[in-house]
């Protein structure tokens, strides 16, 4: 499932041609600013871990809280909570996840912050999917895209017909489901979102997997995984190595699944993702067993 990419305005000021260089060049920055900057800046900062250390970036986001609160900075507060929110999820933290995005959404809509207050409905209606509240899924997501598309935030409508298409997916209506996948991803094309293309990608797959019909399935886990590695984004590489794995665990190669897994494995220990690495762990238990009987 997808959440819409946070502090899209602030990551256009930032044009660093890697990784590292984006976070040396912040690091300076947290370390020099003053004010108003220096939340901003540790807020990029804790964005750039977003994917990648799900404490690191929660403790940035805490920190920025921290100043912003000092100086009473109403978009820091806002923008801190929303990106507590973000990494409490990852964390598989809901409840409070939930506690920060709804206190965040309600400082934006003060703030007339018609942007974040869509991702948050957005990101709101990715934890009520993730409980299995469907209802209270759909509502949110309906009203993030009401307001992306008074916007026309492309980049973020894209986002969020994803995620509606997820939805249906999960009622099995897998005709509505892959309308609203291709329409995201027909998008995200036209825009070259790199990081959101393997997303669509990698749901189209899980679609065609629901279906057995595992040679499409295949073929879109592998266009996937080949984007997630060239712009290494390791949470979705550790996805797309476990969804492969659920295809050879299907056809019976049993051998080939766990190998599989054990690199998602050791991505998820990297990570500190402990949702997505229990999950992984199960998983290859069900296989170990199977190939003992």
């Amino acid at each position: 499932m997808s959440r819409l990419i946070l502090l899209l305005a602030f990551f256009s000021l930032w044009s660093m041609s890697t990784h590292a260089n984006k976070i040396d060049s912040l690091e300076h920055c947290v370390l020099n600013a003053t004010g108003t900057d220096k939340v901003d800046a540790i807020l990029l900062l804790g964005g750039e871990y977003q994917y990648s250390n799900y404490t690191k970036a929660l403790k940035y986001a805490e920190d920025a809280l921290f100043i912003s609160k000092k100086l009473n900075y109403e978009k820091g507060i806002a923008t801190a909570k929303m990106n507590i929110g973000y990494s409490l999820t990852d964390l598989g933290r809901y409840d409070e996840a939930i506690r920060n995005y709804q206190e965040a959404l309600v400082l934006f809509q003060q703030l007339k912050d018609r942007n974040n207050e869509a991702i948050c409905f957005n990101d709101i209606g990715y934890i009520y999917q993730s409980q299995g509240m469907i209802d209270y899924a759909i509502d949110s997501y309906l009203k993030s895209l009401k307001i992306l598309e008074k916007l026309d935030d492309e980049r973020s409508t894209a986002a969020c017909l994803n995620n509606i298409g997820l939805l249906y997916h999960e009622q099995g209506n897998f005709e509505k489901a892959l309308e609203y996948y291709k329409k995201s991803l027909e998008t995200k094309k036209s825009l070259n979102d790199q990081y959101s293309i393997a997303l669509s990608l990698n749901n189209i797959g899980s679609l065609y997997f629901s279906q057995a019909n595992y040679i499409d399935a295949q073929e879109y886990f592998f266009e996937s995984l080949k984007i997630r590695k060239k712009i290494d984004d390791k949470k979705g590489i550790a996805q797309s190595l476990t969804n492969l794995a659920g295809i050879y665990r299907e056809q019976k190669k049993y051998d080939t699944a766990l190998e599989y897994l054990k690199q998602a494995e050791h991505i998820q220990r990297e990570m500190n993702d402990p949702v997505e690495l229990a999950n992984t762990v199960n998983i290859m238990g069900v296989i170990y067993n199977k190939k003992m009987t």
